[in-house]
């Protein structure tokens, strides 16, 4: 019988995202009471998507932009840094031989729980106005705009995601995804589990043939430092 594989997602105490992200333990504080992050039953953790968003935040409120005003795009920005940051081997452990394709990049393209649905973009922008915009560059996004544009009559900010996603899988340090491989015994569903076993790691999810094939990044300077 054919072997399952599931991602059990790492978590990360407060104090261990504040190392990771920057954000101190008390800002954190700060923003759960004020809403811009949930409330946890228990003791708060972090997964690597939450330390994204920690990440996010700080990088856009040292830039003069609150919480208040990127709540609806953070999210965006979150998934896209740690989809960036799921692309490094050093993010997993476990089983990820025997994951669908050849190269590191096709296994990583199966692997990446983190798929934004409008594409992985490299770049964010925040313009003066408080428009926002995802994109691979500034040829016609940016650039190609008429000089009558709004978004060209002030400052903007732009954020690296790519570049944000491998600091942020440097500053982890451990891998983050553990590749579990289940392999049905004769009491087993149809998911490679035992009937009566515990339920999936956390977030766990079946395996699909790779996407598209994507090269392993290069590193870069760190741009958290």
């Amino acid at each position: 019988m054919s072997a399952h594989l599931t991602l059990r997602h790492a978590t990360f105490t407060p104090a261990e995202a504040a190392r990771i992200t920057g954000v101190s333990t008390t800002q954190q504080r700060d923003w759960r009471r004020r809403g811009f992050l949930p409330h946890f039953a228990n003791h708060a953790r972090f997964d690597a998507a939450d330390l994204a968003t920690l990440l996010a935040m700080r990088l856009l409120a040292e830039r003069g932009i609150g919480p208040a005003r990127t709540a609806g795009v953070v999210p965006s920005v979150a998934l896209r840094i740690a989809h960036h940051a799921a692309k490094w081997k050093d993010a997993y452990s476990g089983q990820y031989d025997d994951v669908f394709g050849a190269t590191w990049g096709e296994k990583a393209a199966t692997l990446n729980p983190y798929v934004p649905s409008q594409g992985a973009t490299r770049l964010f922008v925040w313009a003066h106005d408080d428009g926002a915009l995802f994109t691979d560059g500034f040829d016609g996004p940016i650039l190609g705009r008429s000089t009558s544009d709004p978004i060209l009559h002030g400052a903007i900010i732009v954020l690296d995601l790519e570049a944000l996603g491998a600091a942020l899988q440097e500053r982890i340090g451990t891998p983050f995804l553990h590749v579990i491989e289940h392999t049905p015994g004769p009491n087993a569903d149809g998911h490679g589990m035992e009937r009566g076993d515990a339920p999936r790691p956390i977030d766990g999810r079946p395996l699909s043939p790779p996407r598209a094939s994507r090269r392993r990044p290069i590193p870069k300077k760190d741009p958290l430092a």
